[in-house]
């Protein structure tokens, strides 16, 4: 409507620095020379740059008054250039267009030419040509001025019927409309809006018509003088829209699993009649040659019921017949149709006097379902009334297939979904361009996530990697989007509990029309219970080294053509039989070798010699003394010479013939992993609920030792054997489930006693299939002996105590993995707080060169450089500084901690403040300095006053002096004596230093 607009215009968006331009309308075109591509999209101050009318300032604060004020307004005539560069006149309105929160979403720009009034009629002639009825009222009363002539053809009116009636068009809105499209255009008048609105009014022939009425409002005066506008015939674009809310409800409805097909049908013909009144909508299915009701919301019970279980065929009403052809059939006339000969009565009975019918028709070709349209009146159907049948029998046929497919798919689902639960078998795909990733629920719980708390993306699916492994997968995946080759790859993750996982993953590449990988399809199976085997497996090989040690085992090597070079005697004692010669170095050890294992071991050999340095384990079937099978576990390795080239096999091998059951089924253990049959080696069960028997898995007699192969398995014997501390917790539990029928997995810890009377921890998960009325009928779980892990949980909770509850700081940090002397801070303990001042926030990921200061001792740090290098503990005593400046002394104690590979990971660092101590110390030696220069002072510095004195008491006592003499001598002595005194206060003022 807008673009049909007589006034040129265009609508700006208010966002204060651009004004883009959204939208243009034809008759914008006719007044400046600009294409529509340069203008949408644009900013509008750039745009007219060149022809700006008014100045950047102006439009700027008109552009601002509008979105302040949310009013219209209108300015003074004009001076512009026209497209053929002449001047001309013209005002300019701007209207606010606001949203539902009453803010200015759009401004619209009207550009009115007043350079050359034009003759009335010319005026009126372009009125015309207007797609929708022009009209003018009196702004205080609504009282119409004027209306255009295609008020006829819309509302079947003439202009002088509608302007001889003051309050025509308001009688003439719906009566439902009436009330409040007045109260709104008052309303709107009332805070000076320009406005658009819908509302139904009623044609002269009584017909409804929706009509878009866009209103201007002119002001004179500063005050509201005229409404203006245009109302548009939107009946059509109305049932049409209408129809496709309908058709939006229906499929969102059919998409809920749970919501019945027949409720949908039901609403989905009661929509359709609502949008077409006089309509009256059927929906049956076509089942064993048989129609049957599914949705008839307006038709009359008699005849539902009547028609209900009829047979098709080609004159059983325009349903059967429909049906029966599958064609459209069309009966205008049911009173004189032959197709209703022999149910004419039943529907003329009720009222029923045409029906048009269309066979809604399966992929395969077959009719399931028919939809039929009622008339009480005779009818042929108009060509929007064909398109609604046709349109509506599409929409059908989606619902009914989609239905069907999602039953099919629902069945399957959930036997997938129990086979991947029970297997911890989860799926994935990729989208690489937008990078979102979707998981199955059981992906989720493989990595120990939320679902609802994490949101799969390739980054966060790389920080779940363990570290060591991270570059590798990346470089993996990175190398299969290049190559588009679809690749096998085992990874091991790190829950959030930081539980480590192992995970074996399959990834399929997906490629567009232009051979561009675009999205990657995946599975991921947990094989850590595998693994877990495979690390028992390795841990064996540790032992058969010792064995190889003790000579308990074989031992041979040979060179790269398989000829011995070496043997042992076991090996001799074994096998020695089978040559003629006690000596066989230089023969092919293949001899030995049945020969449905030759290839076998030469593909090891080749294996082995591509990949120097790497074991490979080969179990090979070798000849026995007297007949039969020696099964031995060999473990191939190719050595290399000083240059690194291949240059002879050692092989290790043990007897395990009397182990081979085990390991055999290890290998259907293995093989059940591959198929999706068995996810662990724990205890798995079927529970039939209905006849109370457990049937277990042989996983329940190795973890628990009860032999159940014998008799019946009632739940109460599984009860009796739960620790009595988690039986009623237990039982309540599972009986909650059980009644609830919304439920379908059951969890539980719990303590489950063996054979030998100990008690392991146990770890369920369970699945409860229910039948069609919701009650559980079956139980399919698993148990697995979580006890290790519980231990090790305690144990670990009582290192946590102890390192908590110490009063040395206790630090760990990380080395990173391309620079081992780089360390980040991980953890700090409270007496690490206490002694530093330093909070673990704010340490945390720092170095722990932090508490060295800003000039640390170059001895002490080469000293713990040179350690963490070489991955060597390290005690010693420093100086380090708390987080106010103050400097303590501190014995440290650093120790790596190494992973399984042996590669220093981790720096574990104890400090004990001595601080105290080596002030103790330093007093101590402060004390005895003094101590010493007392003594000094004492044997040196008084010997020399005391001396004097002696002499002069001597020459007193044993010579003869004169007066004069004398009286110089006892000067001297008196002189000799102060000094004396001086030395005795010197030596008393440092030994009360001491104290």
């Amino acid at each position: 409507m807008f673009r049909l607009l007589p006034v040129a215009g265009l609508v700006i968006q208010p966002d204060q620095e651009r004004f883009t331009i959204i939208q243009v309308n034809d008759a914008f075109f006719g007044f400046f020379d600009y294409k529509q591509e340069n203008l949408v999209y644009e900013d509008f101050l750039n745009v007219f740059k060149e022809n700006l009318i008014l100045n950047s300032n102006d439009w700027k604060s008109l552009f601002l008054n509008i979105i302040s004020e949310r009013v219209a307004e209108t300015t003074s005539v004009l001076k512009y250039k026209n497209k053929w560069n002449k001047d001309g006149y013209l005002s300019i309105n701007l209207a606010p267009i606001l949203n539902e929160t009453e803010e200015v979403d759009l401004i619209m720009i009207s550009f009115l030419n007043v350079s050359e009034p034009e003759p009335d009629q010319r005026f009126h002639t372009l009125i015309q040509t207007v797609e929708g009825i022009v009209w003018e009222a009196d702004a205080q009363t609504l009282e119409f001025t004027f209306i255009s002539g295609q008020v006829k053809s819309i509302l079947g009116f003439s202009p002088d019927e509608w302007l001889s009636e003051k309050d025509f068009w308001q009688n003439h809105i719906h009566a439902q409309d009436r009330e409040q499209a007045v109260r709104y255009c008052h309303f709107q008048l009332q805070d000076g809006k320009n406005h658009t609105f819908d509302y139904r009014m009623i044609h002269q022939n009584g017909r409804v018509v929706w009509i878009k009425d866009v209103v201007s409002i002119i002001y004179e005066g500063g005050q509201p003088k005229w409404l203006r506008g245009l109302m548009v015939d939107i009946t059509e674009t109305k049932r049409f829209s209408d129809l496709e809310l309908l058709e939006k409800q229906i499929l969102e409805l059919n998409s809920q699993k749970d919501f019945p097909l027949e409720k949908v049908l039901y609403t989905y013909a009661e929509g359709i009649e609502r949008v077409f009144s006089g309509m009256h909508c059927s929906i049956l299915q076509i089942k064993d040659g048989r129609m049957h009701n599914w949705a008839s919301p307006s038709l009359p019970k008699a005849y539902v019921e009547g028609i209900e279980g009829l047979v098709i065929g080609d004159y059983v009403g325009s349903c059967g017949s429909a049906a029966f052809l599958g064609e459209r059939v069309i009966v205008n006339d049911i009173a004189n149709h032959p197709k209703w000969t022999d149910y004419r009565e039943l529907a003329l009975s009720n009222n029923l006097h045409a029906c048009w019918s269309h066979p809604i028709v399966n992929s395969e070709g077959g009719v399931i379902a028919t939809f039929g349209i009622y008339y009480k009146e005779v009818k042929m159907p108009d060509e929007e009334e064909l398109k609604i049948i046709d349109r509506s029998v599409a929409i059908l046929k989606i619902i009914l297939e989609n239905r069907l497919n999602n039953d099919l798919i629902r069945e399957t689902t959930l036997l997938m979904t129990q086979g991947q639960e029970l297997a911890q078998f989860g799926n994935w795909q990729w989208d690489i361009a937008s990078d979102v990733i979707t998981w199955s629920d059981t992906l989720f719980a493989i990595y120990g996530l939320n679902k609802t708390a994490f949101k799969p993306s390739f980054e966060r699916y790389k920080k779940l990697l363990h570290p060591d492994d991270r570059v590798n997968i990346c470089l993996i995946i990175q190398n299969a989007i290049e190559s588009k080759v679809d690749v096998e790859f085992e990874e091991r993750i790190i829950r959030p509990s930081g539980e480590l996982r192992y995970v074996k993953s399959w990834a399929k590449i997906i490629v567009n029309q232009e051979g561009e990988a675009i999205k990657l399809i995946g599975a991921c199976l947990d094989i850590t219970e595998s693994k877990i085997i495979q690390e028992k497996l390795l841990a064996s090989k540790a032992r058969l080294r010792n064995l190889v040690d003790a000579q308990t085992n074989y031992v041979i090597r040979t060179d790269l053509e398989g000829n011995y070079t070496y043997y042992n005697n076991k090996y001799r004692e074994d096998f020695g039989w089978f040559y003629a010669d006690n000596n066989f170095l230089g023969t092919n050890c293949i001899d030995t070798v049945l020969p449905h294992h030759h290839s076998r071991v030469v593909e090891i050999g080749e294996r082995c010699i591509e990949r120097p340095n790497s074991v490979a384990p080969v179990e090979v079937d070798n000849v026995k003394e007297g007949g039969g099978i020696r099964s031995i576990l060999w473990h191939f390795v190719c050595l290399t010479d000083s240059e690194g080239e291949p240059s002879e096999m050692q092989c290790i091998g043990i007897d395990i013939s009397e182990l081979k059951q085990a390991e055999n089924d290890l290998r259907i253990s293995n093989e059940r992993y591959e198929y999706v049959n068995k996810a662990t080696n724990d205890a798995i069960y079927d529970w039939d609920i209905v006849n109370d028997d457990i049937i277990w898995g042989e996983g329940f007699g190795r973890l628990f030792g009860w032999d159940n192969s014998k008799g019946k398995y009632p739940v109460k014997k599984w009860f009796a054997r739960i620790h009595p501390s988690d039986l009623d917790k237990t039982r309540q539990s599972l009986l909650n489930t059980l009644d609830n029928s919304g439920e379908r997995n059951w969890v539980m810890d719990y303590q489950f006693r063996k054979i030998n009377g100990d008690y392991a921890y146990v770890e369920e998960n369970s699945y409860v299939i229910r039948n069609e009325e919701g009650e559980a009928v079956r139980m399919i779980g698993v148990l697995r002996d979580v006890t290790r892990q519980k231990q090790e949980e305690h144990r670990l909770k009582l290192m946590e105590s102890v390192v908590t509850d110490t009063n040395d700081s206790v630090l760990i940090a990380e080395s990173d993995p391309f620079d081992k002397t780089k360390l980040k801070i991980i953890y700090v303990n409270e007496a690490f707080t206490k002694i530093t001042g330093y909070s673990a926030d704010e340490v945390m990921g720092k170095s722990p060169l932090i508490l060295s200061g800003k000039n640390p001792d170059i001895k002490d740090f080469n000293r713990m450089l040179k350690a963490i290098r070489n991955r060597e503990s390290l005690e010693f005593e420093t100086i380090q500084y708390k987080k106010n400046g103050d400097y303590f002394w501190v014995s440290l104690s650093l120790s790596p901690v190494a992973d399984e590979k042996g590669i220093s990971t981790h720096w574990i660092c104890i400090g004990h403040d001595v601080t105290e101590r080596l002030n103790y110390i330093r007093a101590i030696e402060k004390q005895n300095k003094k101590f010493q220069e007392i003594t000094w002072m004492q044997s040196h510095v008084v010997r020399a006053p005391l001396a004097r004195l002696m002499g002069l008491v001597d020459l007193i006592k044993n010579y003869h002096n004169s007066d004069a003499e004398r009286n110089e001598l006892l000067d001297h002595i008196l002189l000799s004596a102060t000094e004396f005194d001086g030395i005795i206060r010197d030596i008393s003022d440092k030994s009360s230093q001491l104290y």
